[in-house]
């Protein structure tokens, strides 16, 4: 659990944009990062079964859709807090 924390604070971390989404689409902080506690060690087993090095994933900016439908929810978040 420890090790998720960490890893959730690093900066550019593909497993911070995971626990950042999941908490989004859970609603439960715990939850994700129970979550990103699994996906780590599922990460280290099959890399210590193949004797193989962690390689980040690469990053790749949001399309326009996701884009837009990201600026849309929010704009509903905003109208619904009023």
């Amino acid at each position: 659990m420890e090790c998720a924390i960490a890893a959730v604070k690093a900066k550019d971390c593909h497993l911070g944009g995971k626990y950042r989404h999941l908490c989004a689409q859970i609603g439960s902080k715990k939850k994700a990062l129970m979550a990103i506690a699994r996906k780590l060690a599922v990460i280290i087993y099959r890399l210590m079964s193949k004797g193989a090095t962690y390689q980040e994933p690469i990053s790749q900016p949001p399309s326009s859709k996701s884009r837009h439908r990201s600026i849309q929810r929010h704009i509903r978040d905003l109208e619904n807090s009023v």
